[in-house]
């Protein structure tokens, strides 16, 4: 009987998979390499298969036991074709069909879905959310990207394109001007005229620099009310905070629950929770994973 998915997470910089049970257990740590992604078509696809191959072997399994294949990746995606269309940072896979080259270089069955929505789709099978049934994913970092699931699965919207809300307008830019890592980068910028980068900044906070904990308050006043938006308009039961910002939680939450709270309707703000993910990067591995098996 087959038992495992490979869980496949796609990024900019580096491919991570692992082998991954019906019940969301890793069969081995997670095998990472670089993605290669900026230098040719070939030698992403060579990264790719080498990822998955060396995935399979550290499990010490056997492609019999393995079910399918789920890729989360950087969108927007066709997802009837399985084809990668205009990725603004991965521009040399424009209309490339993963889809199809994986399964004919595997003879597996292959699954697709934006990276964004494996995290949500992680968290809410497996994660800090396994229990609830209307589930945000928020991934803070470089980007800011964002997933919704209902009763276990994505959702996707008329186009593929639901909960993409980087690019909605907010102050002088848009969301993800000041819900990714940038955001907390400007406004310590604003304080000090001095560029870190935000994994500094939390350095700096941790060591008990005024300026860096007031920087990490000020992201969190505006990322309450970005997320504001989201639950008045979506009203999920929890939302579910990811990626390497998300490290810094302890120093923004208080800021992040205050605005959010002023500014959501009366039913959820005694409902609604906002949580640190307890997988990390793992979510979007098992999140792809959970594409195999619907």
């Amino acid at each position: 009987m087959k038992r495992y998915a490979i869980g496949v997470d796609v990024g900019g910089t580096k491919i991570s998979a692992a082998l991954v049970s019906a019940t969301g257990k890793l069969r081995s740590e997670p095998i990472r390499l670089p993605s290669c992604a900026r230098e040719s078509k070939k030698h992403f696809e060579q990264q790719l298969f080498a990822t998955i191959e060396q995935t399979v072997l550290a499990a010490e399994s056997a492609w019999h036991d393995i079910v399918g294949i789920g890729l989360g990746l950087p969108g927007p995606l066709n997802l009837a074709r399985g084809i990668i269309l205009n990725p603004p940072n991965l521009t040399i896979l424009q209309n490339y069909p993963i889809r199809d080259i994986v399964n004919n270089r595997f003879n597996c069955p292959v699954f697709i879905d934006n990276d964004a929505n494996c995290y949500a789709l992680g968290e809410a099978r497996f994660g800090v959310a396994k229990s609830s049934r209307l589930v945000i994913g928020l991934t803070l970092g470089t980007g800011f990207g964002c997933g919704a699931v209902i009763d276990r699965q994505i959702y996707h919207g008329a186009t593929d394109t639901a909960t993409e809300i980087w690019c909605t307008p907010y102050q002088d830019g848009v969301f993800e001007d000041y819900g990714a890592g940038r955001g907390v980068e400007r406004f310590y910028l604003q304080r000090t005229g001095q560029r870190f980068a935000a994994h500094e900044i939390l350095q700096k906070a941790e060591c008990g620099e005024m300026a860096a904990q007031e920087a990490w308050r000020q992201y969190g006043f505006h990322l309450g009310r970005m997320l504001s938006f989201l639950v008045n308009f979506f009203d999920p039961d929890v939302i579910v905070l990811g990626g390497s910002v998300a490290n810094a939680f302890p120093w923004f939450e208080a800021a992040l629950k205050e605005e959010l709270s002023t500014h959501i309707c009366p039913m959820p703000r005694g409902h609604v929770q906002v949580l640190q993910s307890n997988l990390g990067e793992q979510a979007a591995i098992l999140g792809a994973a959970a594409l195999v098996r619907p």
